[in-house]
């Protein structure tokens, strides 16, 4: 599609009104399939300054979109496509909550086998490269969040591990910093747990592999500088029920002011398996569906602790898509701007994630402490 020119076919793409100030009001954003000679079709970010009378592309090869919240935003109904219905994700346009970064993944060479991710703040005009990996497309990019001019953004570790590492932004967008490794984000079930809580200002929830891959918990309140566990919630004495390992010294369970994660390599019992939670998962845990194991640098497994010698940590355990896609019983999250602080959760007081049906939690502090509520206990 050259400039100018109409575009038909677009019934079945997802379209987007710019909130750009440097665009027309009556600007909107289209992914679309173009073709090309010998049958080739290309991913081409397209859009319209005159409601669809005139097409401008914007750039090609494109596998995925993530653009700032427009006025609207809707799937058109078209055939095959009804109206509500999601796109594949290959050709998905995912909505941040805010900002001004229109990020895409695009391939960056003629034979597709390496993805990018570029970043243009001025409605398209110009792209620029963002500093992180440049990954083949059996991985992934998922910006998950933009807030106040900061990016959350996810990426996939190799090997189809159900994992990654999550990355924050500067100010420009385009410069990361590591934020959390070994974070969930299934390859085959595309959920995540990541959470920002709108009712305390930079604090977000996370969901991150125990060594023996169950899964736990964790929360930032410094917009990702650093993460911890849940605590255990102060009217459920007993929950976290001591260990023959956390009686040789080991921590089971989680105080209420914790220190920050620090980088150490797992500790394992005699047998050289992993220590914690007496030794095994449990028949009523959590796992991501990968068997595969991320090494670092250095050869050993990457994990983060709250203490130099645990490692899995009992707290409070927060179920969310990813659970909820398990089928557990429980709704995601939920916090409001205009109740400072207050954080509704279902879950389990726990080493980590469970299968079975979740209770619910109440923080009035913005996630720093918990209650377990009385009134929707399963139990």
């Amino acid at each position: 599609m050259t400039e100018g020119e109409a575009g038909p076919g677009l019934t079945s793409d997802i379209y987007r009104r710019s909130i750009y100030d440097s665009d027309p009001e009556e600007t909107f954003y289209v992914l679309h399939k173009s073709s090309r000679a010998g049958n080739a079709t290309v991913n081409r970010l397209i859009k319209t300054v005159d409601f669809g009378k005139s097409w401008i592309p914007v750039i090609d090869n494109v596998v995925r979109v993530w653009a700032p919240r427009g006025i609207q935003s809707k799937p058109m109904g078209g055939p095959g496509l009804s109206q509500g219905a999601e796109l594949p994700a290959a050709t998905d346009v995912e909505q941040t909550k805010r900002g001004r970064f229109l990020y895409v993944a695009h391939n960056t060479n003629a034979d597709n086998q390496t993805m990018h991710l570029s970043i243009s703040t001025d409605g398209g005009k110009t792209f620029k490269p963002v500093y992180l990996p440049t990954i083949i497309p059996e991985r992934f990019y998922s910006v998950l969040e933009v807030e106040d001019d900061l990016a959350f953004v996810h990426v996939d570790a190799p090997n189809d591990t159900g994992y990654g590492t999550l990355f924050t932004s500067d100010a420009t967008g385009r410069v990361f910093t590591e934020s959390l490794r070994q974070h969930l984000y299934p390859n085959h079930a595309p959920v995540t747990d990541f959470y920002r809580v709108a009712s305390m200002r930079g604090t977000y929830l996370a969901t991150r592999l125990n060594p023996d891959r169950t899964l736990h918990t964790v929360i930032s309140h410094d917009r990702g500088a650093s993460w911890r566990a849940l605590g255990a919630p102060m009217n459920t004495p007993g929950a976290c029920k001591p260990t023959v390992s956390s009686r040789e010294g080991q921590v089971s369970s989680t105080p209420a002011s914790w220190t920050t994660f620090s980088r150490q390599v797992p500790s394992t019992n005699q047998t050289g398996e992993y220590s914690g939670d007496n030794g095994t998962a449990g028949q009523h845990s959590i796992q991501s569906i990968s068997n595969e194991t991320w090494e670092s640098e250095h050869g050993t497994n990457d994990t983060l602790s709250v203490d130099p010698s645990a490692i899995k940590v009992c707290g409070l355990q927060v179920s969310n898509q990813f659970s909820i896609r398990n089928r557990v019983i429980a709704s995601p999250p939920l916090s409001i701007s205009a109740a400072p602080g207050l954080i509704l959760v279902h879950g389990h007081v726990a080493t980590h994630l469970k299968n079975t049906p979740a209770d619910v939690f109440v923080s009035s502090d913005g996630g720093y402490t918990w209650l377990k509520s009385a009134y929707f206990s399963t139990c």
